[in-house]
């Protein structure tokens, strides 16, 4: 096992090592190989990967995959979600050549600084109740409620950015 993996890493289960791996590889790892997963936790030497079903297994030396720099597969629930409706759409493996056209490519750095007009929005109006300028009330009347604002924020995927201890 690459014991160098870090949080966030994206790889791809190829397959397990061994024709008939044990009881718990097979169990766990089986909905996995020849999908794309993320490491979601590296901690005590034990790294935890993002499960379609069971939300995360350990990561064990039983099989054999491949780490992708060039993909991003998204945070831990948005890659569940994907994988589940692969899953459910009966699809068994996705070539690894196809993993790139069905996940998102890391962007280039200068393309991530372009910022269009509306997220631009979003991001002052997030910076605005972080110090406390905005408020709930804002919030109904120009987005329907804070639960529909988050929603926007969440798909636009800048969620992270809202400080829930502000004042």
């Amino acid at each position: 096992m690459n014991m160098s993996l870090e949080n966030g890493d994206v790889i791809y289960i190829h397959g397990f090592k061994e024709e008939n791996p044990s009881f718990y590889c097979s169990q766990h790892f089986k909905d996995l190989i020849g999908l794309p997963t993320r490491v979601f936790l590296n901690m005590s030497g034990t790294i935890y990967v993002t499960h379609p079903i069971l939300d995360v297994v350990p990561l064990y030396d039983c099989v054999d995959y491949e780490v992708l720099t060039d993909v991003d597969v998204g945070y831990h629930h948005k890659l569940k979600d994907k994988l589940q409706m692969l899953k459910q759409f009966g699809v068994k493996s996705v070539p690894i050549d196809m993993v790139k056209k069905i996940f998102k490519p890391k962007l280039k750095e200068q393309e991530e600084d372009k910022v269009s007009p509306r997220e631009q929005s979003i991001l002052n109006i997030i910076e605005q109740i972080n110090n406390g300028e905005l408020d709930e009330e804002f919030l109904n009347e120009f987005f329907g409620g804070l639960d529909r604002f988050l929603n926007l924020v969440d798909r636009k995927g800048l969620l992270h950015l809202i400080d829930p201890f502000a004042s």
